[in-house]
């Protein structure tokens, strides 16, 4: 369980103004170091432990550097060595009173104790911390006396009446006995504010936790709604809710309580899990309200939100999509309080500042930010208004130079990237003449980046995206060539400012995209001017194909005749290199004449490859087979069944083997019946492979007819 008083929190802020809480807390500690008896009484420091001003302190340099060794010698000398005023008193007298039970007599030298007694009987009737202290170190009739006196008194302040419940041996036995008193205090007179004092309402209603539940009268509504806000988390619509808004606390109030609660190990299991959505939620409110809040918070407050913040950096259990505590408070936060936009500021919170500069109430952040921060800030807010008047950011850049004494514009002077986006936005307002800045700035050196304060102008102007870009361009070519970029703007081509990336599902490329709607017709033909002479110094072994992009854009289409467009496109014709993109511009630039004639052209000129193509498979066939051939109708039988998967090859070995049969039988007169075979396989394969070609066919049969006649002669 994470405590709230883990980090350097006001617990109980009250109580430092009322007595000096590092000297209770020291004398304590000087009790328990020079005695043995605490350790026989553990349920002593259980209770010290609880007590919302209590914290262990780790050493005793406070005593020893004034030279006080004991506890009877802090009660004589105290006044000498710190001070006799009240809040000393009181913080000595609540230390003696809270650790009687282990002061033992050998802790005190002669009349150290009784002088002080003496002195604190002397102030307890006027003074309710003193009366608390008596009560606590007297007995019998005595002490009963001190508690009714407790009970009875008439309390001016919320923290001093619980302070005396506090004093109690039994707090929740006193609860109704104080209750009636407590009540207006805790209400309309209430002089307890809870911001630094939760520690103290946290004790009380952990203290007196069953008195409180279990009182059912009408007055007890407001402690009962205290309690509610340590068991949960407390929504507006909640009846204890409208009681303590009714009761005087305010929405900061209820939410710093109800946070604070979460963190209280006094509550246990008893409260909200600060891992659980509602403790997330309640952190989220509580943040966002104390950083929208009107007036300035206090810096323990605002601590506490930067140890929420840090504890809350990931949410175990995320609500609405929030990852962690800073990402649910800055979507809708607005800070309207300059000295906590001065803090989030400091502490690097990122979110989306926006305030008023010209508004005085914002100067102090010029006064208490550094200057980087500041600028920073003062930049957003110029950026975040792309369209104001000219006199806006006049006045804008004159606030500035007054809470600053520096000059916004001579941030210009070289090249930053964080302030490329103010840079158009002056040059549209006209704070900035562009083409007076260019000459300027021509001869600037690079500084820091590669970069010198030309890049704003090459930004503001490439793609000509506006007119004034357009007529700086205008002054520039009037006067420059476009081989003159490549000294003023380096590695920068003015052509590639006109290209538009597309993408479809199979491929991504660019187009040229170059017509600017506020140019005239004659405007635009000037600008592609410009981007032709800038693709043709820059990249002059790529012109054709600048040249295909230029035909193919719609722009051209637009603002082009055909007729001034047509040497451009036989060009391209004659040069062939931008084949891929011809087909599509042909059907722009050729007629239906053209056109058919050049289809015709083409199928002609494919009918002659596929010509030549199939004599030279013809002719390596026939090589191959006569290579093969032997004079054996065996040889010329075993090249057509090697060939019978291959289908061109085939036929151009059946048209062969019709001569190389010839050979073979010329001068037989005798076949063996193994030739006999060989030869009808021949003719089958022949036969096949012709594939309808009745000449092939007729050649087999004047084989057959011829075979047959030789076997009638034999």
């Amino acid at each position: 369980m994470h405590n709230i008083k883990d980090f350097d929190f006001k617990w109980a802020g009250a109580y430092e103004e009322q007595f000096n809480v590092r000297l209770f807390n020291t004398a304590v500690r000087l009790a328990t170091e020079t005695t043995e008896a605490h350790k026989e009484n553990p349920a002593l420091l259980q209770k010290l432990a609880h007590l919302p001003w209590y914290q262990r302190v780790s050493g005793m340099d406070y005593f020893e550097s004034r030279e006080i060794r004991y506890f009877g010698e802090l009660l004589e000398r105290y006044g000498e060595k710190l001070g006799d005023d009240i809040a000393n008193t009181r913080a000595v007298a609540l230390a003696m009173a809270w650790t009687a039970p282990i002061l033992t007599p050998n802790m005190f030298v002669g009349r150290q104790r009784e002088d002080f007694m003496l002195k604190l009987n002397l102030l307890g009737e006027g003074d309710p911390y003193i009366a608390a202290a008596l009560y606590h170190l007297s007995e019998g009739a005595v002490k009963d006396a001190w508690r009714a006196n407790l009970t009875v008194r008439e309390y001016a302040r919320t923290e001093e009446i619980i302070l005396a419940l506090c004093s109690m041996d039994d707090p929740e036995a006193s609860y109704d006995d104080f209750r009636p008193a407590l009540i207006p205090l805790l209400a309309e007179k209430r002089t307890l504010p809870v911001e630094e004092n939760a520690g103290i309402y946290s004790w009380l209603v952990w203290s007196c936790f069953g008195a409180i539940k279990a009182c059912r009268k009408k007055d007890n509504a407001i402690p009962k709604a205290i309690q509610a806000l340590a068991l949960g988390y407390l929504r507006e619509d909640k009846p204890a809710h409208k009681a303590l808004m009714g009761a005087g606390y305010t929405l900061l109030d209820i939410l710093y309580l109800n946070s604070a609660f979460v963190w209280d190990g006094n509550f246990g299991g008893c409260g909200l899990s600060s891992n659980s959505i509602p403790a997330e939620r309640l952190a989220t409110a509580f943040v966002q309200a104390v950083l929208s809040a009107p007036e300035p918070q206090k810096a323990s407050t605002l601590d506490y939100v930067h140890w929420l913040a840090s504890r809350y950096t990931s949410f175990k259990v995320q609500f609405e999509g929030n990852a962690g505590l800073w990402m649910a408070v800055c979507a809708g936060l607005k800070v309207v309080c300059p000295e906590t936009m001065v803090w989030l500021c400091d502490r690097d919170y990122s979110f989306n500042y926006r305030f008023d500069p010209l508004d005085s109430r914002w100067d102090l952040l010029a006064k208490d930010l550094p200057d980087i921060k500041y600028d920073k800030l003062f930049r957003d807010q110029l950026e975040a208004e792309p369209n104001a008047s000219a006199e806006w950011y006049s006045a804008m850049l004159a606030k500035y130079e007054g809470l600053t004494g520096r000059d916004y514009l001579a941030f210009f002077d070289e090249y930053r990237h964080e302030y490329t986006r103010s840079f158009p936005i002056l040059v549209n307002a006209d704070i900035i003449d562009l083409w007076d800045f260019f000459e300027r700035h021509q001869d600037d050196k690079s500084t820091g980046s590669r970069y010198n304060s030309l890049e704003y102008v090459w930004s503001f102007t490439s793609g000509v995206q506006n007119r004034k870009a357009y007529d700086f361009w205008k002054r520039f070519f009037e006067d420059h060539t476009a081989r003159d970029i490549l000294r003023l703007f380096p590695d920068k081509q003015f052509h590639d400012g006109f290209y538009e990336r597309v993408h479809s599902y199979w491929s991504s490329g660019k187009r040229l995209k170059y017509k600017r709607d506020f140019l005239s017709r004659e405007e635009n033909r000037l600008l592609y001017e410009w981007i032709e002479a800038s693709a043709f110094v820059m990249t002059p072994d790529d012109f054709p194909n600048r040249a295909a992009e230029f035909l193919e854009s719609a722009d051209t289409a637009e603002l082009f005749e055909i007729v001034e467009l047509r040497p451009i496109f036989e060009a391209l014709i004659a040069d062939n290199s931008q084949s891929s993109v011809l087909c599509g511009l042909k059907r722009r630039f050729m007629s239906e004449e053209e056109l058919e004639a050049e289809k015709k052209a083409k199928e002609e000129k494919q009918r002659q490859l596929e010509l030549a193509r199939a004599d030279a498979e013809r002719r390596q066939t026939v090589s191959k087979m006569d290579e093969k051939f032997d004079g054996t109708i065996k040889s010329i039988a075993d090249f057509l069944d090697g060939v019978k998967w291959r289908r061109d090859e085939r036929r151009y070995a059946a048209e062969n083997a019709e001569y190389l049969l010839i050979d073979a039988l010329k001068d037989r007169t005798v076949l063996s019946r193994e030739e006999y075979r060989l030869l009808l396989a021949i003719l089958s394969d022949i036969i096949a492979y012709a594939d309808g070609d009745d000449n092939l066919v007729r050649g087999v049969l004047k084989h057959m007819t011829m075979v047959k006649e030789e076997r009638k002669a034999c």
